[in-house]
């Protein structure tokens, strides 16, 4: 019974075809059994034995295993295999179902341009909002006055200027001239000549 016992353990190796979570119970048996009947072993090289004889398939997963020998025991070495064993049955599952595999990207799309508006537009309220409508380049308030196109100044309209009153004012007072200088001067040299005609007629 006790050769039994030992060669079951030794000759032991997990298969692809059952899960891992219930071959991985089927050793905790066998080693229970060898500790009655007093060859059992510590719980370090339980933990490394079983890890020995995972299926191929998870030889990568078994080599990021063994660098926490260390630290682990059986509890926990069977936790890491349930829950590495969930994972898998959800690739599989992806992969024969292209749909499903479609609807996951579509919602994590969905949600990563979620968290983007948030992030961009609803963190701290209007005020990002006002900062993002603002434009860029500086506006000049001088911009906005309008000018005179009579002085050339800004602040004021043409009908307004004091430089435009100034001139009509100036205008005003100015002394008065003839509106016809060459008339008055032909009138004044006409005028002799047609005083001496007449004296000759006398």
């Amino acid at each position: 019974m006790d050769k039994y016992a030992a060669s079951q353990f030794l000759s032991y190796k997990m298969v692809d075809t059952k899960p891992v979570v219930d071959q991985a119970h089927e050793l905790t048996v066998i080693y229970h059994e060898l500790g009655l009947r007093g060859m059992g072993i510590t719980e370090s090289l339980q933990v490394a034995c079983t890890i020995d004889k995972l299926p191929p398939s998870w030889k990568d997963f078994g080599l990021s295993l063994k660098h926490k020998t260390e630290d682990m025991t059986m509890k926990t070495l069977l936790s890491a295999i349930r829950i590495q064993e969930q994972h898998l049955e959800k690739d599989n599952e992806q992969l024969m179902n292209p749909e499903l595999l479609t609807k996951v990207n579509f919602v994590e799309g969905q949600n990563k341009t979620h968290k983007f508006k948030n992030s961009k537009f609803e963190k701290g309220g209007p005020r990002n909002k006002r900062k993002l409508m603002k434009p860029k380049h500086h506006i000049n308030k001088n911009d906005r006055k309008p000018i005179c196109y009579n002085c050339g100044k800004l602040g004021h309209m043409a009908r307004v200027c004091r430089m435009k009153k100034k001139k009509y004012q100036n205008y005003e007072h100015a002394p008065s001239q003839p509106a016809n200088p060459q008339t008055n001067m032909v009138l004044s040299s006409t005028g002799p000549t047609s005083t001496d005609d007449r004296s000759g007629a006398a």
